[in-house]
């Protein structure tokens, strides 16, 4: 009967220690998961807004990435929590900078220059347009808040407040890009004030299935080519990122293209130096 005890705790303790560490991978896979989001979702405004140092950051944290995975092919759950947290302690600052420096900055300069256009158009819905993105540009400035607030050591909590910052200077760009489409659109154009009879309602032809980013960006065009719209604000650019589209180079993609040179370039960097710093 002993015995018998005994081995089946012997066998509970290897069952527990078995589950220990399947949890472990799984929240490895969770983390790895996690931070490649936070990559993807910050290449998009690095490489279209990003200056020489944050790209470098953004070079940084895709190293200690790369790293994370490799601990976690080899079975190194401690190695990957390290690495995935040393990514994200570069990330949290990452995204500091490109949301204050860049989205804020550029979301209340292009609402503000949209102002007097708008206002002297006397369009109201365009007016309502320029509302709701000085809204979204309020709410990206609370989040903004919530991110430097939070608790230092929470980093992927600081990083997801600064993603909805930045989800909400995308979309006041966005009503700012349409507040001035409605303010320059003639009203013979606007759909709402063109005559149509009974026959006409009754006997639409079926409307176009176009994206809504193709749709703005061919309007947004044919606007500035009719001389309707000056491209002032660097309109494609913001444009493009408003959808989550890059108007430049891959950072990301041209980082994990050349991981060998970054190995390289790290290991030299890491070499002891002799006393004369050679």
């Amino acid at each position: 009967m002993f015995r018998f005890l005994a081995y089946f705790f012997l066998a509970a303790l290897v069952l527990q220690v078995f589950a220990v560490g399947d949890r472990d991978a799984v929240f490895s896979q969770k983390i790895i998961n996690e931070n490649n989001y936070f990559l993807v979702f910050i290449n998009q405004g690095v490489s279209n807004f990003g200056t020489e140092e944050e790209k470098q950051m953004l070079k940084t944290a895709n190293w200690h990435d790369f790293k994370a995975r490799l601990f976690y092919a080899a079975g190194n759950n401690r190695g990957t929590f390290h690495e995935i947290r040393n990514s994200q302690k570069v990330l949290k600052d990452l995204y500091a900078d490109i949301l204050g420096k860049h989205y804020l900055v550029d979301t209340d300069k292009i609402l503000r220059k949209s102002f007097p256009v708008i206002l002297l158009s006397k369009d109201t819905r365009a007016e309502s347009f320029l509302k709701l993105g000085f809204r979204d540009l309020q709410e990206a400035r609370r989040f903004q808040r919530l991110g430097k607030n939070s608790n230092v050591t929470l980093h992927s909590m600081k990083i997801r407040h600064y993603i909805d910052a930045i989800k909400h200077c995308r979309q006041g760009k966005r009503y700012a890009f349409l507040a001035l489409i409605e303010s320059k659109t003639p009203i013979a154009d606007k759909s709402d004030f063109k005559k149509q009879t009974i026959e006409d309602a009754l006997n639409k032809p079926p409307r176009d299935e176009i994206a809504d980013f193709d749709r703005v960006k061919n309007t947004l065009r044919n606007m500035i080519d009719r001389k309707l719209l000056v491209d002032s604000y660097d309109i494609f650019t913001h444009h493009h990122d408003n959808f989550g589209y890059m108007q430049r180079e891959d950072l990301l993609k041209k980082y994990n293209g050349n991981l060998s040179e970054t190995i390289a370039e790290l290991e030299e960097k890491q070499q002891p130096t002799d006393d004369t710093g050679k």
